[in-house]
């Protein structure tokens, strides 16, 4: 739940937000996932976003971590695609 609040001559709802998905464990190091992301528009002039991702993780080190993923829209509300990548690290 995201509080966004409204800014003078803005009327702004909070947005609900959630996420469903799962991982599987291919082979040491390598990890393959999926997810459903969806949340509530945060203004009455926008559709609610809703979109899948696709996403792959390769353990580098004990420590560090790449990521990356790719994401379809099923909404008006999302973009129709998305790319993302990192670099994680634990400590």
């Amino acid at each position: 739940y995201t509080f966004v609040g409204s800014p003078p001559g803005n009327d702004l709802d909070n947005s609900f937000s959630l996420s469903i998905g799962a991982s599987y464990l291919v082979a040491q190091p390598f990890t393959v996932s999926a997810y459903l992301n969806g949340a509530t528009a945060i203004s009455s002039e926008q559709k609610d976003p809703l979109e899948v991702r696709l996403g792959a993780e390769y353990r580098l080190t004990k420590t560090a971590n790449f990521t990356g993923s790719v994401g379809a829209g099923l909404t008006d509300g999302s973009p129709d695609f998305s790319f993302s990548g990192g670099i994680g690290f634990r400590f």
